[in-house]
């Protein structure tokens, strides 16, 4: 299904994730032992983000509401343990929800190189505060 100028449409009871990697080169991926593992639908996505991101420095992930689009967004942070992620979500309820959830299936392990702000804080934080954050990847909710 398409949207205006072959652009595709998203269905309404579907959200999207988007990764943007912010730093031109990126960092090697880490080789730590991996805590989050995913469903084979999300280890799909996964590795198709890590594809994008490797050609073009960006990727979206377009799924249903609840089938682990998050978790997708945690497991890059995993992975990328060395780069920092900046992490936008339109509100820190649903942040919290995300990391309440993360930390079930892990026995608590949560990414320690995620930066989080809603899209209201960062909209006031100025441009050279935001350059000093250094961050390496973006993840937004969308």
């Amino acid at each position: 299904m398409h949207g205006t100028k072959g652009v595709p449409s998203v269905p309404l009871n579907t959200c999207a994730n988007r990764i943007t990697r912010i730093t031109p080169n990126p960092i090697a991926v880490s080789e730590v032992a991996c805590v989050i593992s995913l469903f084979s639908h999300n280890e799909t996505a996964y590795e198709a983000a890590e594809e994008m991101l490797a050609e073009t420095g960006k990727a979206a992930i377009i799924h249903p509401t609840g089938t682990g689009k998050s978790f997708i967004g945690f497991k890059l942070c995993e992975t990328h343990a060395d780069e920092t992620v900046c992490w936008l979500s339109p509100s820190s309820y649903i942040f919290e929800t995300q990391i309440e959830n993360l930390k079930k299936v892990t026995g608590g392990y949560v990414p320690e190189n995620i930066t989080f702000f809603t899209y209201a804080k960062l909209m006031l934080l100025g441009t050279e505060i935001m350059r000093r954050q250094k961050f390496s990847l973006m993840k937004t909710d969308i």
